[in-house]
C-alpha cells in the first residue's frame, strides 16, 4: 500500500513535471515564432533599405550625369557669349561710321535705312554682274 502511494506520489509529480516541461515548451516555441517574425521584418526592412540605396545610388549618378550636361553646356554658352562680345567689339566701330554717315546725310534717317539701302545695291551690283557674265559668253 505504502509502495502504490509512493508510486501514485511520483507519478503525480512526473505529470506536474512533465505539464511544466510542456508549458515550458510551449513558451520556447512561442518565443521562437516571434523571434521568427522578427528576423523575417528585419530582413525586409534590410531589403527594402537596400533597393532604397540602390535607387538613390541610380538617381545620384543620373544626376551627376546631368550636371556635367549642364556644365558643358554652360562652359560652351560662356565661350559663345565671349566670342559674340569680341563680334561686337569689332563690330562698334562700323556703328559709329553709320552714326557718322547718318548724321552727315539729309537721306537717312535711321542706320537700318542704311543697311536697306546697301542690301538693295549689292543686290542690284549682283544682278548686273550676272547679266554682264551672260553678255561677256554670248560675245
Amino acid at each position: 500500500e505504502a509502495q502504490k502511494e509512493k508510486y501514485a506520489n511520483e507519478e503525480q509529480a512526473f505529470r506536474k513535471k512533465e505539464e511544466q516541461i510542456r508549458s515550458r515548451d510551449m513558451q520556447l516555441q512561442h518565443q521562437l515564432i516571434k523571434f521568427n517574425k522578427f528576423l523575417q521584418d528585419n530582413e525586409g526592412k534590410r531589403r527594402r533599405a537596400e533597393m532604397r540605396a540602390g535607387e538613390e545610388s541610380n538617381q545620384i549618378k543620373i544626376k551627376e550625369g546631368e550636371i556635367d550636361d549642364i556644365e558643358r553646356e554652360l562652359e560652351e554658352s560662356r565661350r559663345m557669349h565671349r566670342e559674340l562680345q569680341h563680334e561686337v567689339g569689332k563690330n562698334l566701330r562700323y556703328e559709329a561710321y553709320l552714326e557718322l554717315v547718318k548724321e552727315s546725310s539729309d537721306e537717312y534717317s535711321e542706320i537700318q535705312d542704311i543697311l536697306t539701302r546697301y542690301r538693295t545695291l549689292e543686290a542690284a551690283n549682283s544682278d548686273l554682274r550676272a547679266i554682264q557674265s551672260a553678255l561677256d559668253a554670248q560675245a
